[in-house]
């Protein structure tokens, strides 16, 4: 994008811009309110130049190039409420103060959100697992709660095969199946993610969700490769009381398909009472270069 010059921010038919800046310093985070991990170039997001930093308008936005742009993708929502809005930059102390606090914790992604238990435990092992084999990687008798999971060494070349289940109480059907990548969010291997739950972060995988249990739990990893795997994890968690309350278990699982032209993919088909906590959707095109 550094051939399209100037970017342009012009609020309420105003024929000055108030934001007018070459479109790579722009997306160089080096000003407030545009700053990490909201703005960002290509470096810094998944290959494109993204701004999420909210930008309200009152009665009307335009914004330009100073040259075409090849592609871009703009969201943007309609406020029934105009007379609670004020257009960028007008802000006051105490909007500029949660601004900053807001930043200051989405910086702090990827690190565990939860408050550590006083009485955590931790299992830290190095591995190597052969081809076609399998290893418990965690596995307790009476009620806990895992907090964390890490793994970090792992190869990008087998991650695909390299499965993760995971078994709460009397259940003999995994809750958790799924390969070690796309369990942690990054569907196409070793690139840098972070959300609040999951992630990785600089070769190290994490995954924040609560997985509680009342009679057992177990995670187990089965290698699928035909050669050996190597790899590093780390699993945080502590005993808890056992209770009569339902638990909010933890599942996941994986699927993958050819799409047809005109037909729905199903996302998730299940039945009970629970909670949806997302999807970690990774497509790919059919033609090579699409």
């Amino acid at each position: 994008i550094n051939d399209i010059g100037n970017i342009r921010f012009y609020f309420d038919n105003n024929a000055q811009p108030a934001i007018d800046k070459p479109i790579l310093q722009f997306f160089q985070a080096n000003e407030f309110p545009f700053q990490k991990p909201l703005v960002g170039d290509w470096l810094f997001s998944s290959g494109g130049y993204v701004c999420y930093q909210p930008i309200p308008f009152a009665q009307h936005l335009k914004i330009t190039t100073t040259k075409l742009a090849k592609f871009y993708h703009i969201d943007y929502h309609l406020i029934h409420s105009p007379e609670k809005v004020k257009s960028f930059p007008e802000t006051t102390d105490e909007e500029i103060g949660i601004i900053k606090t807001s930043y200051l914790k989405l910086q702090k992604i990827g690190e565990d959100p939860k408050p550590v238990p006083a009485n955590e435990l931790v299992i830290t092992k190095e591995i190597v697992l052969p081809a076609g084999t399998k290893i418990i990687l965690f596995n307790n008798s009476g009620a806990g709660r895992i907090n964390s999971i890490k793994m970090q060494g792992l190869d990008k070349n087998n991650l695909r095969k390299l499965i993760l289940r995971g078994f709460w109480d009397s259940e003999t059907t995994p809750c958790i199946e799924s390969p070690v990548n796309d369990f942690f969010g990054c569907g196409f291997g070793n690139t840098n993610f972070k959300s609040l739950p999951i992630g990785m972060n600089n070769g190290e995988y994490y995954c924040y969700f609560p997985m509680p249990f009342n009679q057992s739990g177990k995670l187990e990893l089965e290698n699928g490769n035909k050669s050996p795997v190597t790899f590093q994890y780390t699993i945080k968690w502590n005993k808890t009381v056992k209770t009569s309350e339902q638990l909010a278990y933890l599942h996941a699982r994986f699927n993958q398909m050819l799409t047809k032209t005109g037909t729905p993919y199903t996302i998730l088909q299940t039945q009970g009472n629970g909670l949806f906590a997302g999807v970690v959707l990774t497509m790919q095109g059919v033609n090579i270069g699409f």
